[in-house]
């Protein structure tokens, strides 16, 4: 049986001290995960304005982490402070935090139990 599919996922990595706040591995990965059909909430996108700091980001993507159904992390999120954070509120939140790869995987899963399914239907009717 495969697992229940979330629609929504928020990305959860590293990003400060890395270079270019490490937004070229969040793009790929929201736009892998949007390419499998997710609604992607990623956090390298939030523009802010004026001269936001480090928990202004963090109350802007909290935000966004309270409306998904998932967590898609990227590799050295355990390391990074604000990842954590959302991790383990995610956690305590009943939210499944797995990696990218976990949430592209059980979706092709999904999408191909689907197809089996509506063909034996088809056999069958």
């Amino acid at each position: 049986m495969v697992a229940e599919v979330p629609g929504v996922l928020y990305l959860a990595g590293p990003m400060s001290g890395l270079p270019s706040f490490n937004y070229p591995a969040f793009h790929s990965a929201a736009g892998r995960l949007r390419a499998a059909g997710f609604e992607v909430l990623n956090p390298a996108e939030n523009k802010l304005e004026g001269s936001p700091e480090w928990a202004d980001y963090m109350r802007a993507s909290i935000g966004q982490l309270v409306r998904a159904g998932g967590v898609a992390t990227l590799a050295g999120y355990e390391k990074s402070r604000g990842a954590s954070i959302e991790t383990k509120l995610a956690w305590d939140l009943g939210v499944v935090v797995r990696p990218v790869a976990y949430w592209l995987t059980l979706k092709g899963q999904a999408d191909f139990m689907g197809r089996l399914l509506d063909n034996e239907t088809k056999v069958t009717t």
